[in-house]
């Protein structure tokens, strides 16, 4: 089972509990909460008991509110049972994913980079990266074109309906090699809202987003996720972000060399604590293969933010 809620959202988490036999039973349930899910109200205790007659079902509900960004998979209950004492572990567990807080952001504007003229829907040219939807295959258009799954699924064959190469195309990196104290977590915080924020952002101004990170990922192999306008675009992407731990797995220019080749006509925001040696190469890498890219280091990713508290940060 699984719950996504950002910081400050509320969470409800019901257990039923049936007895299968005749006898009465006294209950008392004992949860496991991780300490960033704060129970709400004095009468919602982690311990809860009840009196089952036989064949009778009781619900204990605990009330959550998430405090900070994070996936946790450790909510669980026992049951010590009263007439018979007993302790069994009750087999059901849940994971909650608190995805980074969504923040308004100062107005920016990245660099961008047009392959074929004007951005618009008039380009003579296609993006294969990016289907917009299919529609009946004619003889004239190219095989490799054929999207198979929808074909079979109506029985005729369907070809891809592409975007225009123009439409805006962004990609978010994150270098996370220099957050190696524990003094820089509450700046990797902000970094992550920023990103997610920013990503939300370009999603409805109907920029194809994508995310890429040397972040080792708790749980989940999305670290690359390809420029993209889908509905769950950026949901994924969030998932991404709140699992994304301080550790780096690799180094950001060894990512981009031999990891993923970046779609022509794509702009990046780099976000990295602060530029070292490494900073550089990105860029001159990058700007081989004729792609722009803006650097946001601590300083910059701490103006981005439009709150007044982060500003005097």
């Amino acid at each position: 089972k699984r719950s996504q809620l950002f910081p400050g959202e509320e969470i409800k988490i019901n257990l039923d509990v049936i007895n299968a036999k005749a006898l009465p039973i006294h209950l008392t349930v004992a949860a496991r909460i991780p300490n960033d899910l704060k129970p709400i109200g004095d009468k919602n205790t982690l311990k809860q008991s009840s009196g089952l007659l036989g064949y009778q079902q009781a619900t204990f509900r605990w009330h959550l509110t998430a405090l900070h960004r994070g996936v946790y998979t450790d909510v669980s209950a026992s049951d010590p049972f009263g007439f018979f004492p007993r302790q069994s572990q009750i087999p059901s567990r849940r994971e909650i994913v608190v995805y980074p807080r969504l923040v308004p952001l100062r107005p920016m504007a990245l660099p961008r980079r047009e392959a074929f003229g004007a951005p618009g829907g008039h380009s003579p040219v296609s993006d294969p990266v990016h289907i917009l939807g299919t529609r009946d295959y004619q003889p004239s258009e190219p095989a490799r074109h054929i999207h198979w799954k929808a074909s079979a699924r109506l029985r005729r064959l369907q070809t891809k309906v592409f975007a225009p190469s123009q439409q805006e195309k962004t990609l978010l990196l994150l270098d996370v090699s220099g957050f190696h104290s524990q003094k820089d977590e509450a700046i990797f915080e902000k970094t992550l809202e920023v990103i997610a924020s920013l990503a939300e952002l370009k999603d409805r101004q109907g920029s194809a987003t994508g995310f890429l990170t040397n972040a080792r990922i708790d749980g989940s192999p999305k670290a690359i996720l390809p420029p993209a306008r889908n509905p769950r675009q950026i949901a994924i992407m969030l998932e991404t972000l709140a699992r994304c731990s301080r550790q780096a797995r690799i180094n950001m220019l060894g990512l981009l060399r031999h990891s993923y080749s970046i779609p022509a006509g794509t702009s990046c925001a780099l976000f990295t604590l602060k530029l070292d040696d490494e900073g550089p190469l990105i860029r001159a890498f990058l700007e081989r293969r004729k792609t722009p890219l803006k650097v946001f280091s601590h300083e910059e990713i701490i103006a981005l933010r439009e709150d007044p508290i982060a500003a005097t940060e």
